[in-house]
């Protein structure tokens, strides 16, 4: 959302004016009553006055929510991000990238700096050295993605947007690269898995 609009839903929600508005329509259907009471001597308070009050105080509910999910939002989108412990940079050689998901990932494969030699490798151990990097890139310009939490996101179509400051690409998103990149790894393993046991197959 705009910072004006923010800035103008926290004046209504939260500032002085809800806090002046808010009795007085509550106060709104026994003073329409009351007047009526004045007029006719009949005790009644028209629908009128009840329809209005519901709806300001609906409209002040909505703006509450609104306020709160932009704010929840904005912390979110601006945390601080953990940085997570990796292998020194010369013990890693790129071997590509795979698109899944809508985007690419860069896959790398571990060096075997302190090599026990050959004939210890196995399969499962070569596929352990394998890793997937985050963030992934724009599958139209290689950039790497940016993530945000979507203001109208929820869990059925995507809370969360990735999006290219290159091109401008961007997709929805159920989960956070974090959780994504585990999928694509287990997906690249196993592809990988499935390759070297064929090969070894082959061979002997």
């Amino acid at each position: 959302m705009k910072e004006w609009a923010i800035k103008l839903l926290t004046s209504i929600a939260t500032g002085l004016l809800a806090k002046i508005f808010i009795p007085i329509i509550l106060a709104l259907p026994p003073v329409a009553g009351l007047i009526i009471y004045l007029q006719s001597g009949e005790w009644e308070i028209p629908v009128w006055a009840w329809s209005v009050s519901s709806l300001l105080i609906a409209l002040i509910g909505i703006s509450w929510i609104i306020v709160k999910r932009a704010r929840s939002l904005e912390e979110e989108n601006f945390s601080p991000t953990l940085v997570a412990v990796v292998r020194p940079a010369r013990a890693w050689t790129d071997v590509g990238s795979e698109e899944h998901f809508g985007v690419k990932w860069r896959v790398r494969y571990a060096k075997n700096l302190y090599s026990r030699g050959i004939s210890e490798e196995t399969v499962e151990s070569s596929i352990s050295k394998i890793d997937v990097q985050s963030p992934p890139l724009c599958p139209k310009c290689d950039t790497e993605l940016y993530e945000k939490s979507d203001f109208w996101g929820t869990a059925l179509w995507g809370k969360y947007v990735w999006y290219c400051v290159g091109c401008g690409f961007n997709k929805r998103s159920k989960e956070k690269f974090y959780k994504t990149v585990d999928k694509v790894n287990r997906i690249v393993r196993g592809q990988a898995r499935r390759e070297l046991t064929n090969h070894l197959r082959d061979t002997n």
